[in-house]
């Protein structure tokens, strides 16, 4: 029997700034911030084997949630620099790893584009609501990255943040709000661009009723967090600039509403209109699954076009 098709892309709308319509904790020390030996070997055909790094140490917190994983191509570094992709992966906030089955798969697309994959743990809420730990950590390792640029082969002014799920969420919610990278004397525009796929949510004050429960366990019930924790209403209050976006959405029309709302707030942001994408046949986990896969036809063309387009 053969295996049944995958869902093709139906969607994609831009969001114009103008009308806003649719119409298509502490640095690291740098003497311990040394590689140790990857979590996980990666098997995808091209795929580069990961190298380990911690980007911080907390006192009482687990080494692992606070590393990521290095995945740069083979053979030298073109003069300038590669671009690089910094990977936040999704799990309801309470669960998954940096080093996940599908980083093989997104590994060996990156090295495809000559790109360097940087794939990032971050502290989960398993006992209880963390917040705001979680973006906090994201911040602090793009400090990492783009302070070692040289070392890593990076071109500063070429680096891209995405992420899926609750992954998507944090990465989305340090670019809306100034002070996660301001902390580290740094800036949203720091970063060339951002990929959200399918965001867990974008306002936690009004989740999908699906994830509510989630929501409360990661967050806790505060209406003052919960808004401090959503990227739109986070963009709405302190404005721009942010770096171009692409918001990749599909599910239920709430869902897709959530997304349309985050993007108009990002247009409005400036200086860049948001990219809207929604991929209507494709399930929440196809848009982590697919993206990078051969012969994907779902999330990683348009994911492809935006990328070459802000990464050049």
């Amino acid at each position: 029997m053969s295996p049944a098709p995958r869902p093709t892309l139906r969607l994609a709308v831009v969001l114009v700034t103008a009308a806003l319509a649719l119409t298509a904790c502490q640095r690291p020390d740098p003497r311990a911030d040394g590689p140790t030996a990857p979590t996980r070997a990666a098997t995808s055909a091209g795929a580069p084997t990961p190298v380990t790094y911690p980007y911080e140490q907390i006192a009482g917190v687990d080494p692992d949630l606070l590393s990521l994983d290095v995945y740069a191509p083979a053979g030298a570094v073109p003069a300038g620099g590669r671009a690089a992709l910094v990977w936040v992966h999704g799990g309801a906030w309470q669960t998954g790893d940096k080093a996940n089955d599908t980083m093989a798969t997104k590994a060996a697309w990156a090295a495809q584009h000559d790109h360097v994959l940087i794939s990032v743990n971050y502290r989960l809420a398993t006992d209880g609501p963390t917040w705001p730990e979680p973006a906090q950590d994201v911040a602090a390792a793009l400090d990492w990255v783009l302070a070692r640029t040289d070392q890593l082969g990076i071109d500063p002014a070429r680096v891209a943040l995405l992420g899926h799920s609750a992954g998507a969420h944090l990465a989305a919610e340090v670019l809306a709000d100034p002070a996660y990278l301001a902390a580290h004397t740094r800036q949203r525009t720091d970063l060339a661009c951002l990929v959200t796929l399918d965001a867990a949510s974008y306002d936690l004050t009004a989740p999908d009723p699906g994830i509510a429960r989630m929501v409360s366990t990661a967050f806790g019930d505060d209406p003052a967090t919960l808004a401090q924790a959503s990227p739109t209403l986070r963009l709405q209050s302190v404005g721009g600039p942010v770096p171009a976006t692409l918001v990749v959405t599909r599910g239920v029309s709430a869902r897709v509403a959530d997304a349309t709302s985050y993007a108009h707030a990002v247009t409005a942001a400036g200086p860049h209109p948001a990219t809207l994408v929604d991929a209507p046949d494709a399930s929440h986990q196809d848009l982590n699954d697919l993206l990078g896969a051969p012969g994907d036809q779902v999330v990683t063309p348009a994911v492809d076009t935006f990328l070459a387009g802000c990464l050049g």
